[in-house]
């Protein structure tokens, strides 16, 4: 019993101090599918903790901290620090000699900050990051996850809401590589003739959960946060307060472009780009991520 409850004070306590969700990808109106702005390829999606990759590039998305040193315009994560929107809009506009450097440059940092993470991680912070593994590792966790699925449910047939699915085993981030140039000739993804942006939205743990608010950026492609004006967000996620029961789940989420706002933003010779941002309101957070799509 005291072993019982200890597992599950420190998995309480990781869920408070690492826990994130992120936009993975945004399905065009056009068809165009893109990843979102702060995927890494190499993230394990089925995993919840800190100790086995599952949160390098989710985004901490705090207020007092963007448009710093220490976050962008659409904040920071753990495997590159402060979002740079250029990444991923270069790499899937045109695989340019000047995408590759920048993207060359990002994996050598990037590098650098998993090294000093690791040894942070190694040196304790695995007790209390790995609790939430261990838990579904015991013959308790396929009835955790049972639960969890009810609750998500129930939640997610509440108005405004949509259930998730469980993100399958073994489900690795690929979408960066994979999406190498294909904007070329496609364009960014669209918008419906509504003004509906469609996006998929993956909660790493309990502390990633909605409901989310949404800002979107339609002058400076995610480089000033006084650019940023508040959108509907018409397709939420469940949770109360940014947590929920669920963990390594996959949401649709939709976004209503405000009446008149026309993508304007310049990045490389692409025009009309806008920049969409959504994060929850935990505690430890806000977390979140960001996606470019365009009118």
């Amino acid at each position: 019993m005291i072993f019982t409850a200890a597992v599950y004070i420190l998995l309480l306590v990781s869920n408070k101090v690492a826990a994130h969700g992120l936009i993975t990808q945004i399905n065009g109106a056009n068809g165009v599918e893109m990843p979102g702005l702060t995927v890494v390829d190499g993230v394990r999606r089925d995993c919840p903790s800190a100790v086995c990759g599952g949160q390098k590039d989710t985004a901490v998305i705090r207020d007092q901290e963007l448009g710093s040193v220490k976050a962008s315009a659409l904040g920071r994560t753990l495997s590159s620090g402060p979002v740079d929107p250029k990444r991923v809009i270069s790499n899937f506009m045109k695989p340019s000699a000047q995408a590759r450097a920048h993207t060359r440059h990002f994996l050598q940092a990037r590098q650098v900050l998993n090294d000093v993470a690791s040894v942070v991680t190694n040196a304790g912070g695995a007790i209390l990051n790995g609790a939430q593994d261990i838990a579904d590792k015991t013959p308790f966790g396929g009835a955790i996850k049972g639960a969890q699925s009810a609750v998500d449910d129930v939640a997610g047939a509440l108005p405004g809401n949509k259930p998730g699915a469980t993100t399958p085993s073994g489900t690795v981030e690929n979408g960066f590589k994979g999406s190498t140039g294909k904007g070329l000739n496609k364009g960014l993804p669209s918008a419906s003739n509504d003004g509906v942006i469609t996006m998929i939205y993956h909660q790493v743990n309990q502390d990633g959960a909605g409901p989310l608010s949404a800002e979107i950026d339609a002058t400076s492609v995610g480089t000033d946060p006084r650019a940023f004006k508040s959108a509907k967000v018409i397709q939420n996620i469940p949770g109360v307060e940014g947590f929920s029961t669920s963990s390594t789940m996959d949401y649709e989420v939709k976004i209503q472009v405000p009446s008149g706002m026309k993508c304007a933003g310049i990045l490389n010779g692409v025009k009309d780009i806008c920049i969409v941002r959504v994060r929850n309101n935990a505690i430890s957070g806000p977390f979140g991520g960001s996606a470019a799509f365009t009118n």
